[in-house]
């Protein structure tokens, strides 16, 4: 009992962190989504086969849904999901060109084999179990399918949802206290992996790599990041990205369905 209680007051502290961060980063960085969403759109029309304007996309975990009303215009059809239901008022309550609906990335209420692309854009690291996300994202996906997957690093210096240093890195009870020490939460749920972990969790997948390519033409791929804005026009040397790579703070794959 006493461990279900902490359990349980745990699960809804973190729906309380979630929904906090949720409206604060929707009234504050709309500019960064769209530019993220920019930066996707080149990634698809740079691999796909097919004109965009023909195909079917999925959004999971669309959040307050500024990539999915961004990206609506340039798909057959386009639908956004999430738990959340006041991410998903925001999504709606502005000019929404994209259609929204709650719903579990774990079980996703869908036919399978309907859509042609699904975007899974930071959201692997947020769900309670890994692998059924991404056996639900293969399972909508049709042959020949693909995801666009944007998936951080735990090795990143900076953890991206509390600004801390490390945070990622650290065992779970030390992690918890971490955030209550610096006033940033109660509980760490977010969930990185490495990049040797990434990849054995899709390994079903025909994976093709963007990371690199990205950072070697930044203004191709519209990466308007601060950092990224500062690189010399060809990108970094291809020999320094190959040695970094282990330790970049997020990968950008495309997952094939054969």
């Amino acid at each position: 009992m006493r461990m279900e209680r902490y359990e349980l007051t745990s699960y809804i502290e973190h729906f309380s962190q979630h929904n906090q961060a949720v409206v604060h980063d929707a009234l504050l960085d709309e500019r960064g989504r769209l530019a993220k969403a920019a930066k996707l759109q080149a990634v698809l029309a740079d691999f796909s086969a097919e004109p965009l304007a023909n195909l079917a996309c999925l959004d999971v975990g669309c959040s307050t849904g500024h990539i999915t009303n961004a990206l609506a215009g340039d798909f057959r059809g386009i639908v956004g999901i999430d738990t959340d239901h006041k991410a998903l008022a925001m999504a709606e309550g502005r000019e929404a060109t994209g259609r929204f609906q709650r719903g579990s990335a774990l079980s996703l209420p869908y036919r399978s084999a309907v859509f042609d692309i699904v975007l899974c854009n930071h959201v692997y690291e947020h769900v309670s179990d890994q692998q059924v996300l991404f056996d639900e994202i293969w399972r909508v996906l049709r042959p020949g399918g693909f995801c666009y997957l944007a998936a951080g690093n735990r090795l990143k210096v900076i953890e991206p949802h509390y600004r801390l240093p490390f945070l990622s890195w650290l065992p779970r009870p030390i992690a918890h206290r971490y955030l209550r020490l610096t006033g940033r939460g109660r509980f760490y749920f977010e969930h990185h992996l490495t990049c040797r972990s990434l990849r054995r969790l899709v390994s079903k997948f025909e994976l093709h790599d963007y990371t690199l390519t990205i950072l070697r033409d930044p203004r191709r791929f519209a990466a308007n990041d601060p950092l990224l804005a500062r690189l010399p026009s060809k990108g970094l040397p291809s020999a320094l990205l190959r040695l970094a790579y282990f330790a970049l703070p997020t990968y950008i794959w495309i997952l094939r369905k054969p």
